[in-house]
């Protein structure tokens, strides 16, 4: 099952990039650290 082990591996990897693409889209946050 390929498929099974590709999916397996897309959800903790976009898990992981979530937080990074939330804070590439919106610089303007206070965040300014």
């Amino acid at each position: 099952m390929r498929h099974f082990s590709a999916f397996s591996i897309l959800v903790p990897l976009s898990a992981v990039s979530a937080p990074f693409f939330f804070l590439s889209l919106s610089p303007s946050l206070p965040h300014t650290r």
